[in-house]
């Protein structure tokens, strides 16, 4: 195996490993229908949400969110502090 096959075999393995990991993370809505998550503001088309919370969101509410494919995130709940 030369050296760029060995490079395109680390980028494969790495980019399976990417894909396989979980990232939940807590978000703040923007709106009822919107978010933003690493500067990047997120509309419905983008986002799934769980079917208890539909239609309850509002602007200021903290969600956990963990991205399901390339464009497209899931809002998982709605967390508060206590």
């Amino acid at each position: 195996m030369n050296p760029y096959e060995k490079i395109i075999n680390t980028m494969r393995k790495e980019a399976g490993r990417i894909e396989r990991t979980s990232d939940i993370r807590m978000c703040e809505m923007t709106s009822g229908t919107t978010c933003e998550i690493d500067g990047i503001e997120l509309d419905a088309d983008d986002l799934v949400v769980n079917a208890d919370l539909k239609g309850k969101l509002k602007q200021g509410d903290k969600v956990l969110m963990a991205r399901v494919s390339e464009d497209t995130y899931a809002i998982l709940m709605k967390v508060v502090s206590i």
